[in-house]
């Protein structure tokens, strides 16, 4: 599930002298709308480095930091080159490592809303092998989570089954993170 961005286009990984320490390394400039912005100079070196260790697809980084995956792409290099990001979208990047991602893998949350997702990817024409291949779970794992009898699974299956929505334009079914926070609030 790479979307748009091959994955022959990620280039080695980058030094980390050449990756902004923090936020506050580079400059930061006050914007009329309330945010700060900082160069996006390293950032999409960071991503790309991110993206060779863990193996993820770019949107499932942006989902698990927290930013939005337009941003990512864009700092990919899908569609205009961005110059600049916000100071918040930098902070939750910089501070996404592979511990944080492996957490996400052992994480147990509430499936109602992924439940959801794998059946709008299943009805909607997308092979089962694909749907596992993208959640990277079994065959089985697929059809427990379709008929609504996983109450629950791991958050990165959830952010893979997102992701997956977003990749397949599957609009409907993105939106739908406050059911799943809801669903955490009252256990």
């Amino acid at each position: 599930m790479s979307g748009s961005l091959p994955a022959h286009d990620i280039p080695d990984p980058v030094p980390s002298a050449a990756i902004p320490v923090s936020p506050g390394s580079v400059s930061v400039h006050d914007h009329p709308g309330g945010h700060d912005w900082v160069s996006s100079l390293g950032f999409g070196a960071h991503v790309r480095h991110l993206l060779a260790v863990t193996g993820l697809d770019w949107r499932v980084l942006a989902i698990a930091a927290g930013v939005s995956p337009r941003t990512v792409g864009r700092l990919l290099g899908a569609g205009r080159p961005l110059r600049r990001i916000r100071t918040t979208d930098a902070r939750r990047l910089l501070l996404l490592d592979r511990d944080d991602l492996a957490l996400l893998e052992a994480q147990q949350v509430g499936a109602a809303a992924t439940a959801r997702r794998v059946r709008a990817l299943l009805e909607s024409g997308q092979p089962i092998g694909r749907v596992c291949t993208e959640l990277d779970i079994g065959h089985h794992e697929v059809l427990r989570l379709a008929a609504g009898r996983a109450a629950r699974c791991s958050a990165m299956v959830r952010i893979r089954a997102l992701a997956s929505c977003q990749n397949h334009r599957l609009w409907a079914h993105v939106d739908d993170e406050e059911t799943d926070e809801a669903e955490e609030a009252s256990r």
